[in-house]
């Protein structure tokens, strides 16, 4: 759908003559790169890749003989888990209560860009319950085996669905946001969105600006006042210690534990 998708095909506007599609221009400042849609796309892309290489670090620890595998890890993986189930519900909350219905008030959406989170809530729910099965204390190693393949396997048919899906909405979504509104426009509806984030949230989308320039550019863009600046890395120290060191544990084989007072890791 996304190679043939024209942006200027009259059937995309709810009323032309009112709200024609000639906003491209004033997004010329704004690469896709750093818009919001994007950014928190990339970041559920690398959650993702970060979940598979977690889990495939617990297969080959399973399958080595001589090796003991730790119940922690099993903890981690399902807190980490239902974070991240939680999150993608939480990110299509967003789009379908708040994203599409505003920019729907100019824009004829193509159906399948919301009709494709049925399947992808499905999925998730099949991966969730193997997550479970796998946490729970029953089964010896051989059976622990079985159960991260399932993981594993659920899992990638789920991100073998959430990536093109994310991709059309951004070769379509994006392109028909900047053909209709203005950055100031959309910006006024990612506020909308932003106010509703919890920390962990906050962090996972403010941690994939490499520099504090690039995090302060995007709050600029965005028209979010610099101070929040300080809010924000703060979010991203509080999921780098709470969510992210769940899946860089098992992946290193070595239980950490964080100390609240410094915000560092103690082996």
């Amino acid at each position: 759908m996304a190679e043939e998708f024209n942006v200027l095909d009259a059937k995309w506007s709810k009323d032309a003559e009112k709200y024609p599609n000639d906003k491209a221009e004033t997004w010329s400042k704004n690469p896709v790169s750093r818009d919001g849609w994007f950014v928190i796309h990339e970041a559920i892309r690398l959650e993702m890749n970060e979940f598979k290489d977690a889990a495939a670090a617990i297969k080959t620890l399973l399958e080595t003989e001589d090796k003991e595998f730790p119940a922690w890890m099993a903890v981690n993986l399902k807190t980490w888990w239902d974070y991240h189930e939680e999150l993608v519900h939480s990110h299509h909350d967003h789009e379908e209560k708040i994203f599409f219905p505003a920019l729907s008030e100019r824009i004829n959406f193509p159906p399948k860009l919301t009709d494709d989170h049925v399947e992808l809530v499905r999925l998730l729910t099949v991966t969730s319950d193997a997550v479970k099965a796998f946490s729970s204390d029953e089964g010896d190693k051989a059976a622990k085996l079985v159960k991260i393949i399932a993981v594993a396997n659920a899992h990638k048919e789920l991100q073998e669905h959430m990536c093109p899906h994310l991709k059309e909405e951004e070769d379509i979504g994006i392109a028909l946001q900047r053909a209709y509104f203005t950055p100031k426009e959309v910006a006024a509806i990612t506020a909308e969105i932003m106010q509703t984030l919890t920390a962990y949230e906050e962090g996972m989308f403010f941690r994939m600006f490499k520099t504090p320039a690039e995090m302060k550019l995007f709050l600029k863009q965005e028209g979010i006042p610099f101070f929040v600046y300080w809010k924000f890395t703060g979010s991203i120290t509080t999921y780098m210690n709470d969510i992210k060191h769940l899946l860089d544990d098992i992946i290193a084989g070595e239980q950490t534990i964080v100390d609240r007072s410094c915000g560092c890791s103690i082996s």
